[in-house]
Parts: C-alpha cells; structure tokens; sequence
C-alpha cells in the first residue's frame, strides 16, 4: 500500500517549523547585540516587520499552517470513535465461554 500520508505531512511540517526557526534565528542574529540585555520594542517591531516583508516567511508559515490543518484531518480520520464499544463486546464474548 505504501506509508500513507501522516508522515509525509509529518516531515514537511518539521520542515516548515526548521526553516522558520532558521529565518528567525538570521533576523535575531542580524538586529541583535550581544552587548543588549534585551530587544527594544522598537526593535522589536522592526524584526517582526522585516519577518513578514519576506515572502519565504509567509510562505513557510502558510505552509505549516496546511500542515497542522491536514495532521489535525488524518489524525481525525484514522480515530476509531467506537473502539470502546468493540472491547466491551469482544470481552463480553469472551467472558460468557
């Protein structure tokens, strides 16, 4: 049959979540000091704006959004909501032999 789709969709979230914490980690390390006890708000807004200027971040968010939306679809697909039930028989069969 194959792999299916969970970790397909599994790797390619890894992967948006990797290359945002790269692209985040470039922009840290363009705008922050290691002198500087802490980010301004005004730098801040800066970083966030220059974050989302960048058409690869809106992609890769937009991507990872996609993501979790078809992991949270498969997930729900492949649960079997009357599990409980069929133990309770198979074992109500089982007792009564």
């Amino acid at each position: 049959m194959g792999i299916g789709y969970g970790p397909v969709v599994a790797l390619y979230t890894a992967l948006s979540i990797g290359g945002i914490a790269w692209k985040l980690n470039s922009v840290l390390r363009s705008t922050y000091n290691e002198d500087q006890q802490a980010l301004d708000p005004t730098e801040a807004a800066h970083m966030l704006q220059s974050l989302l200027q960048s058409s690869v971040m809106v992609a890769l968010l937009g991507n990872l959004m996609l993501n979790f939306f078809l992991l949270i679809t498969l997930a729900m697909k492949v649960r079997d909501y009357n599990a409980p039930l069929k133990i309770k028989l198979e074992l109500g069969y089982l007792l009564n032999l």
